[in-house]
């Protein structure tokens, strides 16, 4: 197949057209179109089951991630169709860099089919679960309201709601929020009285926040009272601290002591949305600096797994709760 001229991810966002004609109904009852199992993964992720042209494979949940992926071992294993990036183009998914663009002929979710599917192709292939080949994101997810309930395992799909607030019904309580999605899905939550961007992300299994951020807003440095060290990122070779923060919180949702993973320096170059890097304390790296996504921090499983999440894409809203018993 010829060279891409651009990535048509959104092309493929609405999978169903019965999904898009029931949103239009003037009827506000959440229309329910599948369910399928979520499968909690050993790293804290978590996946789904799907089909890739006909074959049974898993792809990690990345609701919040523009762009799906396979891996490039998968790729290149099952013969899929491979174009080069559009030029300039940069993207990264899970950390690594795309190094083109796969298309399948069709991928299902819980028998809802989409037709030549295109997923960016990275190298990293790293996932706990050996049947899992990539990640599944927001461009195909965006075709529906997600629903998803981590503790009974379950992600619910119905046709796209516009009426504001209809779809929860699991609880008389929940916090509603809107989501940027130029801006990496970031919504507004307050840390320990600061009101923070925070990236919903579903693919990192603790909850994040560069160093520099930390002292922006907190005053934090890595000599500061309560900041302990806990390793050495592998992949950017940084410094990952904690630091005894209170709780998350955004209307009634308040998520106790969260554990937000704080990365690099205090004195790192200043968060302009761009990723730029220096020589890094080991010899031959170097330490990266970029925001997460548009956000000021990324909330991850482990603080993501006690709530209940129901995110509807067209109507740019996520709606959070503690999960019911």
């Amino acid at each position: 197949m010829g060279k891409a001229t651009i990535f048509a991810g959104a092309a493929f966002a609405l999978i169903l057209q019965t999904a898009a004609a029931a949103a239009d109904d003037a009827d506000c009852t959440p229309k329910l179109l599948s369910s399928l199992p979520l499968i909690a993964e050993s790293d804290g992720r978590y996946a789904v089951d799907v089909a890739i042209d006909g074959a049974p494979h898993r792809l990690l949940l990345a609701t919040t991630s523009a762009h799906s992926v396979f891996f490039q071992d998968f790729t290149e294993g099952a013969g899929l169709h491979q174009h080069e990036l559009p030029e300039r183009k940069t993207f990264y998914v899970l950390q690594s860099k795309a190094v083109g663009i796969a298309v399948a002929d069709t991928l299902s979710i819980a028998g809802n089919t989409a037709n030549n599917v295109q997923a960016l192709v990275i190298k990293n292939s790293y996932a706990p679960d050996a049947q899992v080949v990539g990640a599944l994101g927001a461009d195909l997810l965006s075709g529906f309201d997600v629903d998803i309930d981590f503790k009974g395992a379950k992600v619910n799909l119905y046709a796209a709601n516009p009426c504001e607030g209809k779809p929860v019904y699991w609880s008389k309580t929940y916090t509603d929020l809107a989501f940027d999605g130029d801006a990496g899905f970031s919504v507004p939550m307050t840390l320990d009285g600061k009101t923070l961007a925070v990236r919903i992300d579903t693919l990192i299994p603790h909850s994040q926040m560069r160093m520099d951020i930390a002292n922006e807003y907190f005053g934090l440095t890595e000599a500061s009272p309560g900041i302990v060290q806990t390793g050495i990122d592998d992949t950017n070779h940084l410094p990952v601290y904690r630091y005894p923060f209170g709780a998350l919180a955004a209307g009634g949702l308040a998520i106790s002591k969260p554990a937000i993973a704080l990365e690099g320096y205090a004195d790192a170059e200043h968060c302009d949305g761009k990723r730029h890097s220096d020589f890094g304390p080991v010899p031959g790296t170097h330490r990266f600096h970029t925001c997460h996504n548009g956000g000021d921090m990324s909330l991850g499983m482990l603080d993501l797994k006690p709530t209940h999440m129901y995110i509807a894409y067209r109507a740019r809203r996520v709606y959070l709760s503690v999960a019911s018993n």
